[in-house]
């Protein structure tokens, strides 16, 4: 290969042909004598001439060489015959001279003259059978060269490709190096300090401090495609340049000042925060030549390694696509192998649509580059594995189906556009494929799809799904995404009174009504609705289809007026805006101005997004942007102004909202709006009688019959194409006939009549061999609606014994109570008890924290153990079938949720498990660490994870509460509180914490505190309900106690004479199991009903 290389640069110094140096045995004046050699050689050496990589001896000058002796030879001979015709020639002549008369010698002469003839046409031959070796020798020739043009070509792909995987390598490098510096830097790392946490946990972010911390919003979606989620932002900008913009105009010596005083902020903020890290980037890239020079001379091997591994994983597709995401489209290589999908960037486009170009329809070329700004920066590669595929879905762009949307198990959703003629085959290619985790996928339209498979509507009718769940279940279908912010999940405005200082869920006057679109929320615009779409009906050399609404209910430009005080919206809107922030009298101020807009004015028909009814922090500007002061009032654009009724809290107007969208008035109309958004009110007659027509160009069918392939003038295909962008599209339309009502719930909640005459006490004294407390209980039940049917108690008790304790019940079928007995029968009674484990250290808290359940209630894991480990037991047979001792202390606490479990310890450690798979009869176990957190200053007290939200948290007698993302490990933030002692996680996105000094206290997913209380006991565990609305607690005075979760309200309390050590719930909600200190248990059961307060 070196060679070779040498080569290469010794012959691209001589391109032209008479600089190729033969031996000396050639004959110079060969290319002069033999025209059609000659110019087939001319053509050939405008190419490149190479030394082949070859193992043969042989050069370009010995074939030569070779050649021109053969070429030699021929002359010689052709000569030789000239010479003897020239001579007879001479004889013939004389004797014609001397003997006129003489017919012999004429004859003699004519066979003479017979012989000089044949003599040259053999020397005609000889020439033709030169040029022959010639054309030979020149395809000879040619095919050498290609086959040296190849094997160049072949050389220079592979020089390429180890470069790009060097730069690649390196890029990656660079990443993982900011990461650990910044692990490093945070307030938990070893250059980090604890003061820093109380900036963390206020959020408020002064102009004057240089410890700030700044966020921005997270892409992780949970399964109801909720982006909970903050995470740190890294590149913060204040943007005062975009809001001297606004105020100013384009005042240069103001932006100078403005320059400055960024840079100096931005030098303050790095040198506090990312010190090392600057001075670390830069000793990389000093190295960067030190590595290349390394990388080269290991060249060869590292083509080799790339070889092998593209022979293991064959390629079966590949096609030129576009990585989507909001205002940045990223064009690259998409890959299908067999084991994975890949995606290989090339440059990154940010589509920054100015809409200050009024005159869209007119615009040059000037104007066209304008419009597309292309920044150049590093693109990211991506190899996506088959077995983290969950979910693919079909989708359309700029209304035209040409993508698709892959989902995958860490939560991440990529949007990938291709050609629309090979959309569909790449989509058949993945599913062909079978990935091992695809759940979700269909290959006919979504109307179709619900047609076959209507069990989602099914679940919604008979309130299995919330109303919630369910749109957002019909906006996926619909091709609504959050990565393409043209088609933003659409959900509808369900109250319309924001004046009031309280409001009742319960009065049906404080809901709009669903059945009519927001253009009608103000009935005076009806008349003028019907008179537009008249004109434009009886006007048809118009050339434009009747409306009555030329803007559109969602569109880029409505998300990012709600969202502008969140990052990355910030900086998308104000790059939306050409440069600088919106007038501040245009901007989302307040709640209720935005409803009466679209009452005042015909043409503001806005619905809302999904954050209104999950994410409060888009309400607050917690990064203190300067959006300017209003004309009208005089008054500061900060947080959003709330209705009164949200007591200042944006945490308590998105539960507000949240309850209305659950309600029993919405439950019994939705299906009215989806009538309206995704079936068959959107189009067609049906939406002219509901007063629902928009612009056509919002339509898919309507830039169908526009065919943009075939429009050759491209400003006004451009112009097409930005209407289709900036000004709506209408969804994918799900349903052609009225959708199905549901079933209302009712407003009765169980917890408001319990008391403890509904408990019946266990007493039999088979149940239980001693009175050691229970520390951890699971009621292990399958539920139905019927009178009897027999279950099992699972539960583990200060002595590690662990017993399943065998009961049957009976349903009352007219109170609804129900009774546990204990089957005393011999073969029903027979109870598995088992012995697990060491004796526990000493010191260590014997409660709940000790135990967990996993793999679909299969799976024991215990900790707390003195010799440091922590041990799996099968429930089925009881049997140990591993210890695990990884931690450098005892096991504190540990937990599980499906096959992913995280333990703490003495040692300060957390660490984060997988269980890879198990045998059939769960006799083996293969399981991993993912990760270890580091970061407490003592010992680890107690834990929770939840995988659907990709969150673990842990507690520690340091006093905090650390937070980390479950898939990567990544810290996220800290809390500083009492000594926590139990935390749960709450699956709507709250963080539940009960501490030392009996403090029971409430935290936002995103750190900020909410609601605290001091009780009156100490509690020894809790559970929350299904429905995520109640917090039941057990004391150690015997006292259980049911509380609103988020007022902290008391619904409930009874007691028993005993102090409580554990208490469980099962999954219904109908069933709660109370253990005692004696060693007695308390069980409950209702009658199962619909009637359950969501």
């Amino acid at each position: 290969m070196n060679i070779f290389i040498e080569y290469l640069e010794k012959f691209s110094k001589n391109k032209s042909p008479q600089k190729i140096k033969f031996s000396s045995k050639t004959n110079k004046n060969y290319l002069k004598n033999t025209n059609s050699f000659n110019n087939g050689i001319n053509n050939v050496n405008k190419k490149k001439l190479l030394k082949p990589k070859s193992k043969s001896t042989n050069t370009f000058a010995d074939t030569f060489e070779d050649k021109e002796k053969v070429d030699q030879d021929n002359n010689l001979n052709n000569n030789n015959d000239n010479t003897n015709n020239n001579n007879n020639n001479s004889d013939n002549n004389n004797n014609n001279k001397n003997n006129n008369n003489n017919n012999n010698n004429n004859n003699n002469n004519n066979n003479n003259n017979n012989n000089n003839n044949n003599n040259n046409d053999n020397n005609q031959k000889k020439n033709n059978s030169f040029e022959d070796n010639n054309e030979n020798s020149l395809k000879k020739f040619l095919f050498l060269n290609n086959k040296i043009e190849q094997k160049i070509y072949k050389s220079q792909q592979k020089i390429f490709q180890s470069e790009k995987n060097y730069n690649d390598k390196l890029n990656n490098a660079k990443r993982k190096y900011k990461q650990i510096i910044r692990a490093l830097t945070n307030e938990r790392g070893p250059f980090g300090t604890i003061n820093e946490i109380e900036n963390n946990n206020n959020n408020n972010n002064s102009n004057n401090n240089n410890l700030d911390i700044y966020w921005k919003l997270d892409t992780v979606e949970n399964s109801q495609r909720e982006r909970m989620r903050l995470k740190r932002n890294y590149s913060f900008d204040y943007h005062k340049e975009a809001s001297i913009l606004r105020d100013y105009g384009d005042v240069k010596e103001s932006m100078k000042k403005l320059n400055e005083l960024e840079l100096t902020k931005k030098e303050n903020y790095n040198k506090s925060l990312l010190k090392t890290e600057v001075s670390g980037i830069n000793l990389l890239l000093e190295t960067n030549k030190q590595i290349n020079n390394k990388f080269k001379k290991e060249n060869l091997n590292t083509q080799t390694k790339y070889c092998t591994h593209d022979q293991k994983e064959l390629i079966v597709f590949k096609a030129d696509v576009e990585l989507i995401k909001p205002f940045k489209i990223t064009s690259g290589v998409f890959k299908i192998s067999t084991n994975s999908i890949q995606f290989f960037g090339k440059s990154i486009i940010e589509n920054i649509n100015n809409q200050n170009n009024e005159n869209n329809n007119q615009c040059n070329e000037n104007e066209m580059e304008n419009e597309n700004k292309t920044k150049k920066k590093i693109t990211r590669n991506h190899i996506w594995p088959l077995n983290q595929i969950t979910k693919i879905y079909k989708r359309r762009y700029r209304l035209r189906h040409s993508s698709i949307e892959i989902f995958l198990k860490n939560k991440k959703i990529y949007f990938l556009k291709f050609d629309p003629k090979i959309r569909d085959k790449i989509f058949g290619v993945i599913v062909d494929l079978k990935p091992p985790n695809l759940t979700t996928f269909f290959l006919n339209s979504p109307m179709e799809y619900l047609k076959k498979k209507n069990k989602m509507i099914k679940k919604w009718q008979n309130c299995e799904m919330s109303n919630f769940e369910y749109l957002m279940q019909l906006n996926s279908l619909a091709g609504r995404t959050y990565n393409d912010l043209s088609q933003y999940p659409i959900f509808p405005w369900i109250l319309k009174d924001y004046k009031s200082e309280s409001i009742d869920l319960n009065d049906p006057n404080v809901y709009r009504d669903l059945s009519r679109p927001v253009g009608l929320f103000n009935p005076n615009h009806q008349e003028k609705l019907d008179m537009r779409f008249e004109e434009l009906a009886n006007n048809p050399d118009s050339g434009m289809p009747p409306f009555h609404y030329g803007s559109h209910y969602s569109n880029a430009g409505i998300v990012l007026y709600y969202l502008i005080r969140m990052e990355p919206f910030t900086t998308i809107s104000i790059e939306f805006q050409g440069g600088n922030f919106d007038s501040p009298d245009r901007l989302f101020s307040s709640i209720e101005q935005a409803y009466n807009n679209s009452i005042l004015s015909i043409t503001d028909v806005k619905e809302l997004i999904p954050e209104f009814y999950y994410l409060p922090e888009f309400l607050l500007n917690s990064n203190k942007i300067d959006l300017g002061i209003k004309g009208s009032d005089n008054k500061k654009v900060d947080d959003a102004e709330l209705p009164p009724w949200a007591n200042g809290s944006p945490y308590e107007f998105i539960r507000i909202m949240r309850q209305a969208l659950e309600s029993d008035y919405v439950s019994e109309h939705l299906n009215e709006w989806i009538d309206l958004i995704f079936g068959y009110k959107q189009q067609g007659i049906e939406a002219i009688k509901s007063t629902n027509v928009f612009y056509h160009l919002t339509y898919e069918d309507e830039i169908k019959k526009l065919d943009l392939d075939n429009i050759e003038n491209r400003y006004l295909k451009a112009s097409i194409e930005s209407q289709i962008e900036n000004f709506g599209q209408t969804p994918i339309q799900l349903f052609d006939k009225p959708h199905p009502k549901r079933k209302t719930k009712g407003n009765f909640n169980y917890f408001q009549v319990l008391n403890e005459k509904f408990f019946k006490e266990i007493t039999t004294p088979t149940v239980f061999t001693n009175d050691s407390p229970i520390i951890y209980s699971r009621m292990l039940i399958v539920e139905y609606e019927v009178f009897g049917y027999s279950s099992k108690l699972l539960t583990f008790d200060q002595s590690r014994k662990l017993k399943y304790n065998s009961f049957s019940t009976h349903n009352d079928s007219k109170t609804g109570q129900c009774t546990f007995i204990v089957n005393n029968s011999s073969s029903n009674s027979e109870m598995s008890t088992k012995r697990v484990g060491l004796p526990f250290a000493n010191g260590i808290s014997k409660y709940c924290n000790l135990s967990a359940i996993g793999l679909k209630n299969t799976l024991l894991l215990t900790c707390g153990f003195w010799d440091y480990s922590f041990r799996f037991t099968n429930l089925n047979t009881f049997s140990q079938l591993i210890k695990v001792t990884n931690h450098k202390d005892v096991v504190t606490c540990i937990n599980c949720m499906e096959n992913i479990f995280v333990t703490g310890s003495r040692d300060t450690t957390v660490m984060i498990w997988e269980i890879l798979k198990t045998d059939k009869k769960q006799q083996c176990i293969n399981y991993k660490c993912n990760h270890i957190l580091f970061g407490h200053d003592d010992e680890v007290t107690c834990i929770d994870l939840n995988v659907d939200l990709d969150l673990v948290i842990s507690g520690s007698k340091d006093q905090t509460i650390m937070v980390h993302t479950l898939e990567s490990g990544r810290y996220i933030r800290s809390i500083k509180t009492r000594k926590p002692k139990l935390l749960k996680i709450i699956p709507n996105g709250y963080l539940l914490v009960y501490c030392s000094g009996r403090l029971l206290a409430l935290f936002s997913i995103n750190g900020k505190r909410l609601k605290k209380t001091w009780l009156n006991y100490g509690v020894v565990d809790l559970c929350i309900t299904r429905d995520n609305q109640y917090v039941i607690t057990g004391d150690k005075r015997g006292f259980v106690t049911i509380r609103n979760l988020y007022t902290f309200k008391e619904i409930n309390k009874f007691e028993f004479q005993n102090p409580i050590s554990s208490i469980s719930l099962s999954n219904s909600n109908n069933s709660i199991c109370v253990c005692l200190k004696n060693g007695k248990v308390a069980l409950t059961r209702f009658k199962l009903s619909l009637n359950i307060d969501y």
